[in-house]
């Protein structure tokens, strides 16, 4: 995490503001919700910030400890748009028992309400050594054996009791196909592309994710 304390957070970009960096950065939402930080940040060279929104479902955030609010989360993406800092916005499905497909369609619908750019998408994988692989495995999502590496933007290891594997891998990819397959979406991009090759290497990434939405 980049922010953490304002002033110190003021410090670090007032000593990098003369370097002519294009930085991005991981930090909270409710650390961004000072529009005079997030502009310093903007004025230092910081051009990507990294959130984890996980859910746009209250219940889901509490349950998870995430302890963010909906409220934070508008207002960070709020200031980050008003000073021009691109924010790429992560979404994990799965990571409650609370996921329902009422929820999955609720945290869709929020994120293309907030109108970025850069989305990812996941499904909560037991990784070896936390608390969620324990749960998971004695709540019976998860069998329990050695752990294999996947995909979890086109995999799922777990099943939870409102949603099965195919219902929460289909949740990822119909995010990532909502958001980045409609023609507003697509127009935008053509505008905004400064050159031929970013305009070829955003093609390239969108039939590369084309594929991972339709493989089996």
């Amino acid at each position: 995490q980049f922010v953490w304390g304002k002033e110190r957070t003021l410090e670090i970009l007032k000593g990098i503001k003369n370097l002519n960096l294009e930085i991005a950065i991981l930090a909270r939402c409710d650390m961004l919700t000072d529009l005079e930080l997030v502009k310093a940040m903007k004025d230092s060279g910081v051009k990507y910030i990294d959130l984890g929104i996980e859910s746009y479902d209250q219940s889901i955030l509490t349950d998870i400890k995430k302890d963010l609010k909906i409220e934070t989360i508008q207002k960070c993406v709020s200031n980050l748009k008003k000073c021009h800092i691109e924010p790429e916005m992560n979404v994990m499905f799965g990571a409650s028992p609370l996921e329902t497909k009422q929820t999955v369609k609720k945290t869709i619908d929020f994120v293309e309400k907030l109108g970025v750019d850069i989305v990812h998408s996941t499904v909560c994988t037991p990784f070896p050594g936390t608390d969620f692989r324990e749960v998971a495995i004695k709540e019976g999502w998860t069998p329990d054996v050695e752990y294999k590496p996947i995909d979890p933007g086109a995999e799922s290891l777990i099943s939870l009791p409102n949603l099965s594997k195919k219902e929460l891998v289909k949740a990822t990819k119909t995010l990532y196909r909502k958001h980045y397959f409609n023609l507003k979406y697509i127009l935008n991009q053509f505008v905004k592309a400064k050159s031929l090759k970013e305009l070829s290497l955003k093609f390239k990434a969108a039939l590369n994710l084309w594929r991972n939405i339709f493989k089996k």
